[in-house]
C-alpha cells in the first residue's frame, strides 16, 4: 500500500464521523440518552464481573457498530477460528452522522453488542447506562493497553489516538513554526495558502488553547474569543476541509494547515518537507477503541471479542491498517517503524476531547454557525 492510499482510509472516514455536529453526539442523539443518566459524563465502572469467559461459553452471534475498514482486517477471522461456535456481524447502520450513531443505540440499544466510540461518546453511552463494564479480570489483555491511554480510555480497549495540530511545508515557509502563536501570525503572510480541518471542536478548541483558554471550555465569552480569532483568520484561509487536508501540503496549494496529526505523518512518509508540529501550548486530542454495550447482550462473547483485538499483534494490525496513532508499546515491536515517528503519536500536552453536555454542544455548534457566516 502506497503513501497515497494510507491517506484515505482515515480522512474517508473523518469525513462520515467529523466530530463537528456534537463532540461527539450528536444533538438528537442527546435527547435520546438524557433520560437515561446524567449528562456530564463520568469515568467508568471498574468492576467488569468474573473472570475471561470460558471458551465453552463464547457462542453466539454479535453485532459490531464499525466505520467500514476501521478495523484490524485479521481480528475478526483470528477470533472465530479461536472460538467457532461464534460469528461476528459488522454493521455501519448509524454511521452516516454523529447524531445517528447516537440515535442507532439509544433507540434499539439491543441492536448492538460492540461499537467503536471516542472518548466523548463513551461518557454519554456510561451516563445512560448503556456501557457494559470490563476489567482487568474479565479482559485481561487490557494489560497491553499502555497505562496513559487506559486512563483517558477507561470503557473498553482503546485502539487508536489523534490529535490537532500544525502541518506545514518546510520548503515554503521559511519562518519558525512552533507554537500556535506562530500560526496565527503566519497565516495573514501565506493568505490563501492556509487550509483548516472543518471541524467546530477542533478548529474553537484549538482557538482556546491559543488564547490560553481551557480548550474543552463551555464559557460562551471563551467560545466568542475564539470565535473572533478563528474569524481572523478566515480571509486567508484557502479552505475548510474534512478530508485531504494532508494532501494538498502533497501537493503544494497549501503552505500551512491546522489538521490530523496522523494524516500529515503519512504526509511526511512520501514528501519529508512536510511537517507536523504539536504546539507546546497544547493540542485537542481524543482516543477512540471498542466498548461493549450492555442491553444487547452476550456479554461473554462480547468481552472475549475486546479481550482477542487487545492482543498485540491485532493493536499493531489496526495501526497499520487505519494509520492513526498507537496505544500499546507491547504492540510497537510487531509495527511497521514508519508509524512509529513521534508525529503520530498523542501528545503528552493533549486536551481530551470530552462530553459537553446538550448546552454545551448547543452553544459550539452556534458559534461554529456565526464563524461559517461570517
Amino acid at each position: 500500500m502506497n503513501s497515497d492510499q494510507f491517506l484515505a482510509t482515515p480522512m474517508t472516514r473523518a469525513q462520515v464521523l467529523k466530530r463537528a455536529a456534537a463532540a461527539g453526539i450528536g444533538v438528537s442523539g442527546l435527547a435520546l440518552l438524557a433520560g437515561c443518566g446524567s449528562s456530564g459524563g463520568g469515568s467508568a465502572t471498574t468492576s467488569g464481573g468474573g473472570g475471561l469467559p470460558a471458551a465453552k461459553d463464547v457462542t453466539g452471534s454479535i453485532t459490531l457498530l464499525n466505520y467500514p475498514g476501521w478495523i484490524a482486517p485479521k481480528a475478526i477471522p483470528n477470533f472465530e477460528k479461536k472460538y467457532p461456535n461464534a460469528h461476528i456481524k459488522q454493521t455501519a447502520a448509524g454511521f452516516e452522522s454523529l447524531a445517528g450513531v447516537a440515535e442507532a443505540v439509544a433507540s434499539n440499544p439491543i441492536a448492538y453488542n460492540v461499537m467503536l466510540a471516542t472518548t466523548d461518546q463513551s461518557e454519554q453511552l456510561e451516563a445512560g447506562g448503556f456501557v457494559l463494564p470490563v476489567d482487568d479480570e474479565s479482559v485481561p489483555n487490557l494489560k497491553n493497553i499502555d497505562p496513559r491511554i487506559r486512563k483517558i480510555f477507561p470503557w473498553g480497549v482503546a485502539a487508536d489516538t489523534g490529535a490537532i495540530g500544525i502541518g506545514y511545508r518546510k520548503d515554503l515557509v521559511k519562518e519558525p513554526v512552533h507554537t500556535w502563536a506562530d500560526f496565527w501570525k503566519l497565516v495573514p503572510k501565506y493568505s490563501e495558502e492556509v487550509v483548516m480541518v472543518d471541524v467546530d471542536v477542533d478548529v474553537l478548541g484549538s482557538a482556546l488553547i491559543y488564547l490560553g483558554k481551557n480548550g474543552n471550555s463551555t464559557n460562551r465569552s471563551d467560545l466568542e474569543e475564539a470565535r473572533d480569532a478563528v474569524i481572523e483568520l478566515k480571509p486567508h484561509v484557502l479552505a475548510f476541509k474534512v478530508t485531504n487536508i494532508a494532501q494538498t501540503l502533497l501537493e503544494g496549494s497549501a503552505a500551512l494547515t491546522m489538521g490530523y496529526n496522523y494524516e500529515t505523518a503519512v504526509a511526511a512518509l512520501e514528501n519529508p518537507n512536510v511537517v507536523f508540529v504539536a504546539p507546546p501550548e497544547g493540542v485537542i486530542g481524543w482516543v477512540e477503541g471498542f466498548i461493549g454495550l450492555s442491553k444487547a447482550g452476550n456479554p461473554d462473547t462480547v468481552k472475549a471479542f475486546l479481550n482477542s483485538y487487545a492482543e498485540p499483534k491485532t493493536l499493531a494490525e489496526h495501526t497499520e491498517a487505519t494509520t492513526a496513532g498507537g496505544v500499546s508499546q507491547a504492540a510497537a515491536k510487531y509495527t511497521n517503524k514508519k508509524f512509529l515517528s513521534p508525529a503520530f503519536e498523542l501528545p503528552a500536552n493533549a486536551t481530551i476531547e470530552k462530553f459537553l453536555g446538550a448546552e454545551g454542544v448547543k452553544l459550539y455548534s452556534e458559534i461554529w454557525s456565526e464563524v461559517k457566516a461570517a
